[in-house]
């Protein structure tokens, strides 16, 4: 039998900056608080990497055939989804642009980053931030939304209402909400692409843990706890929307970072269930490449080629359709895609 030999004067120690560090005033030991909080969250993205099955139970493998279902049941309630991608981010920028050595060059590059941001509530690697071609990304879309409408033919009359209602210049003739994954380079996207809508309107963006991105990347984990909003960062943000406040987010779906039991399947069904029950017409939706490209596979109907079942959201990228919820003789819901539904209002899927 191994016999372990624990440093007993270290372990001591150990145990007294804990102590000191957690009955301390919430104003007080900051910085050595943001460095505690900063390996513990590392800790937990690197031990959910391994361990996790985040896309557990998505898809047609694990799932009935829309169609089949909606063959045997009655649908009595339809929703409009407003699918928005995020921008590019961080994280994007070193991995996604090749394996070269310029991506050792971003790489190392990042990790100096992550060390000066250490004492700090921000990341390069966790909960990935928009970098500033993703920022450009939200604003070319924002300009394209408050002027798409014009270049828009008449014939097309859904996709011209869905670009007035995402800018704001009709959010009367169809009722809708904005909600956003927890990591922050959804909630930026959402915020930055949707100012001119929600500086008009005064509303909220809701953030919503069912939305969290489907990885094991510590990209993917969130920074953010429960009931509260992540520094996007602010300071990235703010500049471009007038009168910015953080009090635009309404955090109370926010149920802290996800976990190995809450998996795939979980969250889009849980998505589901909050969408309808709420009374709006449309959802308008920041989320991630992965999660959307999941939530097609899963409910659209198998016999449909569709490249949103194969392809991501571009960055910035606006896809709306219709989904409906079918109710079983049991008790049952159940969910099915319109594919006939299914326009790209900006942007569309990558070629490849």
């Amino acid at each position: 039998m191994i016999k372990l030999e624990w440093d007993y004067p270290l372990l001591i120690l150990a145990v007294l900056i804990f102590l000191w560090l957690y009955t301390s005033r919430e104003d007080e030991n900051i910085f050595f608080k943001h460095i505690v909080r900063k390996i513990s969250v590392y800790l937990d993205s690197a031990s959910f990497m391994i361990y996790s099955k985040d896309s557990k139970g998505v898809g047609p493998k694990y799932n009935k055939d829309p169609d089949l279902i909606a063959s045997t049941t009655t649908s009595n309630k339809r929703k409009r989804l407003v699918f928005i991608r995020h921008g590019e981010s961080d994280w994007n920028n070193v991995f996604n642009k090749g394996f070269n050595l310029s991506m050792f060059a971003r790489l190392a590059n990042a990790i100096r980053q992550e060390f000066f941001l250490l004492p700090s509530a921000d990341s390069v690697f966790i909960d990935s931030p928009l970098n500033f071609e993703g920022i450009e990304q939200a604003i070319e879309l924002r300009k394209y939304l408050q002027s798409g409408d014009q270049t828009v033919s008449k014939e097309d009359s859904n996709t011209k209402l869905l670009i007035q209602m995402l800018s704001g210049k009709d959010t009367t003739t169809l009722s809708s909400i904005i909600v956003s994954s927890t990591l922050r380079r959804a909630i930026a996207t959402t915020t930055l692409s949707l100012w001119n809508r929600i500086s008009q309107t005064g509303e909220k963006i809701h953030i919503l843990s069912s939305l969290q991105e489907m990885s094991r990347n510590v990209d993917t984990y969130a920074l953010s706890t429960a009931n509260s909003c992540p520094d996007l960062p602010f300071a990235r943000v703010a500049p471009h929307c007038d009168n910015f406040s953080t009090e635009v987010f309404n955090c109370s779906d926010n149920f802290g970072n996800k976990t190995r039991t809450f998996y795939g399947i979980k969250r889009l069904q849980a998505f589901n269930e909050w969408v309808f029950k709420r009374n709006e017409d449309v959802i308008i939706v920041g989320g991630h490449s992965l999660w959307f490209k999941n939530y097609f596979l899963t409910y659209l109907p198998h016999k449909v080629d569709h490249d949103a079942k194969k392809k991501k959201i571009v960055n910035s990228g606006v896809v709306a359709f219709d989904v409906y919820s079918f109710e079983a003789n049991d008790g049952t819901i159940s969910y099915r895609i319109d594919p006939s539904s299914l326009v790209t209002v900006y942007g569309g899927f990558t070629s490849k």
